[in-house]
């Protein structure tokens, strides 16, 4: 049985692009000038970069070692579509691009796999003996795709380990509140898409339903950060005076202030998102949790959740 290298697979840097255009005519050598369409240098490398304005750019790592490139996007479906898997070519036929796709279906879960491959590209056996039928195309490139993996039977687990939330959930009853605080303030803080929202809602339940308060109920298109100071006046200076707390969520389908929030009484209060254990709220937290994840993830899961749409601001 064959074991397969381990892979990592991150973002690409500014810095990164005429090793991607080498590693792009060293891995298609003999139809770089087909892939890219053009035979000038200067233009091929511009081709190189911008074969989809809506790809995301990957580099492959094995061992800490870039080794191939991967060009990819959410598709209109959700699911995800490759343009462009590259390996070194000191690298090839060493099973890279198989783990590089199985990583990519673990990523895609329930959603299909699809992507274009020259139909001369002796890539393309391999895509098939993985499973990838062609389901388009044309006289030159096939599209192929993969379905995605079947839902779990009985309940689906919880995204976090039961022996973390637990552990979580015991710090959070030992912790002393600062002097002078009513309440015990947790925040669930971390990038986008880090699975913030998620782990918050685990602590909740574990702590006896504490109540969420959410920073994006205090964003706004205009302003995405700088709802704080709103935020600290409506839910934090009141809550840790015990006063009962109240505050009107941003709808952001209207566009405006909307609903008026009252959060139930506990001694405990959850304050999840992105900017929740800033500077300016330090005197009113008692306890800060970072929520950390892979910047891929992170990008697919803002991709699966606000749509392809949304691509530019989730790689700014």
């Amino acid at each position: 049985m064959t074991t397969l290298p381990e892979v990592g697979l991150r973002l690409a840097r500014d810095d990164e692009w005429e090793w991607l255009f080498e590693l792009h005519t060293g891995a298609f050598r003999p139809c770089a000038e087909e892939s890219s369409g053009l035979s000038d240098p200067v233009e091929q490398r511009a081709g190189v970069r911008a074969i989809d304005p809506r790809n995301v750019v990957g580099v492959v790592s094995e061992a800490g070692r870039p080794v191939g490139a991967l060009h990819w996007r959410v598709d209109e479906e959700g699911g995800l579509f490759i343009d462009l898997l590259e390996v070194s070519p000191d690298r090839q036929g060493r099973g890279i691009a198989t783990a590089v796709l199985g990583l990519v279906r673990e990523r895609a879960g329930r959603q299909p796999v699809r992507l274009s491959v020259q139909r001369a590209n002796r890539a393309r056996r391999l895509y098939e003996r993985l499973g990838f039928v062609a389901v388009g195309g044309d006289d030159r490139r096939l599209v192929m795709s993969l379905e995605g993996r079947a839902a779990p039977a009985g309940p689906v687990a919880t995204r976090y380990p039961g022996a973390l939330v637990g552990e979580l959930a015991d710090s959070a009853r030992r912790v002393r509140r600062p002097a002078g605080l009513a309440r015990t303030v947790i925040a669930v803080d971390g990038c986008g898409g880090a699975g913030k929202s998620t782990l918050a809602s685990e602590l909740s339940d574990a702590l006896g339903e504490v109540p969420v308060v959410h920073t994006d109920d205090f964003a706004s298109p205009d302003e995405p950060f700088e709802g704080w100071p709103r935020l600290l006046e409506e839910v934090l200076q009141p809550a840790c005076a015990g006063e009962r707390v109240r505050y009107r969520r941003y709808d952001w389908v209207a566009g405006c202030l909307g609903e008026t929030v009252v959060v139930p009484e506990h001694d405990m209060v959850l304050l999840e998102g992105v900017g929740s254990s800033r500077l300016a709220f330090r005197n009113h937290l008692s306890l800060a949790i970072w929520v950390d994840c892979p910047p891929m993830v992170r990008l697919q899961r803002g991709m699966a959740r606000d749509g392809a749409a949304a691509l530019s601001r989730w790689r700014d």
